[in-house]
């Protein structure tokens, strides 16, 4: 069964068309950038991975239940919180404490290559 699946790959060859068909089309990207500029990177300082249900009860319940939030989890107690609107984001970034069963959070709002930002989540404001 490997071998056929070997075989197959080595004959396998994308051709300049199919490439290029293959393009993200700009208003998708748009939307998207569009989508994250309304979402916080969160980071959780912890010794133990943090349980993604616990960040989403989090999330709801000390940021007052925002209305189309969605969690995603990017990374060992690294999430991003897309909360739809500038307004709730603005109220979650004011909010305080930062805290999830005494685990810091540190929070900061979206932007272009935020991931390659290692000093960001070094420091809280606490």
């Amino acid at each position: 069964m490997t071998e056929e699946i070997e075989e197959i790959m080595q004959r396998f060859t994308l051709l300049a068309e199919k490439i290029s068909r293959a393009n993200l089309y700009s208003g998708d990207i748009k939307r998207n950038v569009d989508d994250c500029q309304k979402s916080l990177i969160g980071k959780f300082i912890a010794e133990k991975q943090i349980n993604f249900m616990a960040i989403k009860n989090f999330a709801n319940q000390v940021w007052h239940f925002p209305k189309h939030i969605t969690v995603v989890e990017l990374g060992p107690n690294c999430f991003q919180f897309n909360l739809g609107s500038e307004i709730d984001m603005t109220r979650v970034l004011n909010s305080r404490p930062r805290v999830l069963d005494i685990q810091l959070s540190i929070l900061h709002k979206w932007e272009p290559n935020i991931e390659k930002n290692v000093k960001l989540f070094k420091t809280s404001p606490f």
